[in-house]
């Protein structure tokens, strides 16, 4: 017996569609792909928050794309020279340059750059000042890097008592792995 009578074998009415597909298709509105947010006058869901970016590479930065794409403003912090993703293939033409990396721009999309030397101690009064005005900072360094540049968790809890601080890190922020150094394609493996 077939399908849908009480069977196990199929039949061509196992095949056959219930209603008519055109008039389906023709009732149903035209979808808007729009990314969220980008719809005339409506802001996206976190129109209202303000993230400190200082991720690099892959992970952090699609973290921090995500929360700009549905409305955040991210403000991305790199270092002199650019961050390293810049140097993520492929290039816009096939050309070698930090302006044209794909990637980077994909992952570092609706988002603003500023350059700020975070290792130079007189760049700490500017980075106060973003800190005040954020609602979270997200960062990517390898354990205890914020401590040793002097923003870490107590100078951002200064800055900004309400603002959380998101650390992303490949091996943990303790334990005996944490300062193991890898990068994304070494966790995909």
């Amino acid at each position: 017996a077939p399908i849908g009578e009480r069977g196990g074998h199929l039949n061509e009415s196992c095949f056959r569609p219930h209603y008519d597909r055109d008039d389906v298709i023709r009732q149903r509105p035209a979808p808007n792909f729009l990314p969220i947010g980008k719809e005339p006058n409506v802001p996206g869901p976190l129109a209202d928050m303000t993230i400190l970016d200082l991720t690099q590479m892959v992970c952090g930065p699609y973290a921090t794309k995500l929360l700009a794409d549905f409305g955040a403003n991210v403000i991305k912090i790199e270092p002199p020279g650019g961050e390293p993703g810049r140097w993520l293939r492929p290039f816009q033409g096939d050309v070698p340059d930090p302006e044209r990396s794909v990637s980077f721009a994909y992952l570092n999309t609706n988002k603003r750059s500023l350059v700020i030397d975070l290792k130079n101690p007189a760049s700490a009064p500017v980075f106060e000042r973003l800190c005040r005005k954020v609602d979270v900072v997200v960062e990517s360094f390898t354990p205890a890097t914020m401590d040793e540049l002097g923003i870490g968790w107590e100078f951002i809890h200064h800055a900004q008592p309400a603002a959380p601080l998101v650390s992303i890190s490949n091996f943990g922020a303790t334990g005996p792995y944490r300062d193991y150094r890898g990068t994304d394609l070494t966790l995909y493996g």
